[in-house]
């Protein structure tokens, strides 16, 4: 090759080279794709209206460019640091309970009945309950890929779908992370992220030993110390409730992003509306990130672009509507009535916020466009316990989802950067991250040594109804006459609709076995 071609030559290999731009429109492409899956099972309108925007979501991918040059998202891809994350991902998922290769949390006894029903109809699932006629209503997002595979290669076949699609995305997370800042030693640290829980829960059962004389194990998990609300630990949250960790993280590291101005308003806008389909919660309550930054670029923001990203993102009503549909049947309130609220408040701000008083007090290390998000961050996870929304609270487990990753990443990202001589930090951070990470080595040990049991085949209402018979899964389902005929397709004559089976759905669980033993047991997400 002559010197004159040589050039011209590595301009190429630069021009075809995988930019870190490219994992990240790759991983939203797939909150993108459950939406359009999703669609084709809506009534026409709503159908066009979805798969529209789902095409505008994608072109606003494809042409988004950053506002700053040599940012990290325009970097090439660290194949090493890939590789890892990889690793990281699938580990995390399999350990997690995903596939049933390990032990599998209580949430996936619904979770696989709901993907079993997929498989089996595709979407909408119509169900019978005591005469009634309902209807799937859930955000769906996480099963919609694997759901399609396995109508077509089995409901085997969806379940390894599914944790290949998980580990996918909890990999490009960890990945895009460490582009940002300190490598493979973010994704590790992200891993392990987690508030200072086991310290009350340690002196719970201090207390229950002086009063009883006899030392036990607490009843509720190390999460649940506080009764009325928790921030899960983030291996808690890939063991237990993957699809809002997910969603919510992948929104945070867009954040981030934004603030580096490395993603535009109307990039940011339009894939936090196709995430609702994979957990409502997670970004609607992460919106004030988005509201500040479209403040803080109030005076350079490209307007024609935000209008049309604007009005690609509003073709996502309907799963808005969707979602919500028989809200209200869903357990709701204020905490505040309970008499020791604001002491166990109390205690569980200080126990979960360690983690940005240590930020505080270095707060000239972090850079200043991600400082606000700190900012915003903690008063969020300040005020979130003060409302209660969904049979576990999810409005403070999921609305938390998106401010404790920033908290996580700008944790790790500052102490990952001190420097030898500032011994009293580091020792305070090392202390930070190993009382943090009591939980997730806790959920490693039931992992590890809990027996695992097989994924049941049963549909959502014989799975509930065994579970809870006193009940109705009103987070899952919603009657058909308050379906919007616009929205939803009405059961043709020849439909297929679950009813409530009789055979037992886990013969193999370790602690479901028979009807007896299930009384109860009501596991929801934590």
């Amino acid at each position: 090759m002559t010197e004159a071609a040589l050039p011209a030559a590595s301009a190429r290999a630069k021009t075809l080279s995988l930019s870190n731009r490219t994992l990240l429109n790759a991983g939203a492409l797939v909150f993108v794709a459950g939406n359009a899956v999703w669609a084709a099972g809506l009534a026409l309108p709503a159908a066009i209206i979805v798969l529209l925007g789902c095409a505008g979501v994608t072109a606003l991918l494809f042409s988004a460019r950053g506002r700053v040059d040599g940012g990290a998202l325009d970097a090439p891809v660290n194949g090493g640091l890939l590789l890892a994350c990889l690793a990281l991902g699938f580990v995390v998922v399999v350990l997690g309970g995903e596939g049933h290769f390990f032990f599998t949390t209580d949430d996936w006894l619904t979770r696989d009945a709901v993907l079993a029903d997929i498989v089996r109809h595709g979407w909408p699932v119509f169900y019978r309950i005591d005469g009634d006629a309902f209807y799937l209503r859930a955000p769906l997002g996480m099963y919609m890929i694997p759901g399609l595979i396995g109508q077509g290669l089995g409901l085997h076949a969806a379940h390894l779908a599914m944790l290949t699609q998980n580990a996918l995305m909890f990999a490009l997370i960890f990945y895009l992370a460490g582009a940002m800042s300190s490598g493979r030693a973010m994704a590790y640290l992200l891993v392990l992220y987690g508030g200072f829980d086991i310290l009350p829960w340690m002196g719970g059962m201090v207390l229950d030993a002086m009063r009883t004389g006899a030392w036990a194990l607490p009843a509720r998990d190390v999460n649940w110390w506080a009764s009325y609300f928790q921030y899960t630990d983030h291996f808690t949250q890939i063991c237990f409730v993957p699809n809002h960790a997910i969603c919510g993280w992948f929104f945070a590291v867009l954040a981030l992003f934004a603030a580096r101005r490395e993603i535009d308003l109307a990039t940011l806008g339009g894939v936090f509306a196709a995430l609702l389909l994979w957990s409502p919660l997670a970004p609607l309550l992460a919106a004030p990130f988005m509201l500040y930054l479209a403040w803080r670029d109030r005076k350079a923001v490209a307007w024609a672009r935000l209008a049309v990203g604007a009005a690609f993102g509003a073709c996502f009503v309907p799963v808005a509507l969707y979602l919500v549909a028989g809200a209200g049947a869903i357990r709701h309130g204020s905490p505040l009535e309970n008499a020791d609220f604001w002491p166990t408040y109390a205690l569980f701000v200080l126990v979960e916020l360690v983690h940005v008083v240590f930020l505080a007090a270095l707060w000239p290390k972090i850079r200043d466009d991600w400082k606000p998000l700190l900012v915003i961050a903690a008063l969020m996870l300040a005020l979130l316990p003060l409302y209660s929304f969904g049979p576990s609270n999810d409005f403070t487990m999921r609305g938390a989802t998106a401010p404790l990753f920033v908290v996580a990443f700008l944790f790790s990202a500052v102490f990952l950067e001190l420097k030898p001589e500032q011994k009293l930090a580091r020792v305070i951070g090392v202390l930070i991250i190993v009382i943090g990470a009591a939980k997730a080595l806790i959920a490693f040990g039931i992992a590890l040594l809990e027996p695992k049991w097989t994924a049941s085949a049963c549909n959502l209402v014989t799975a509930s109804r065994q579970l809870s018979p006193a009940g109705l899964p009103t987070n899952y389902i919603d009657s058909i006459r308050r379906a919007p005929a616009w929205l939803l397709i009405a059961p043709p004559a020849d439909a297929v609709f679950e009813t409530v089976g009789t055979n037992w759905c886990w013969p193999d669980h370790p602690v479901f076995t028979s009807a007896e033993t299930t009384a109860a047991a009501q596991p929801g997400p934590r």
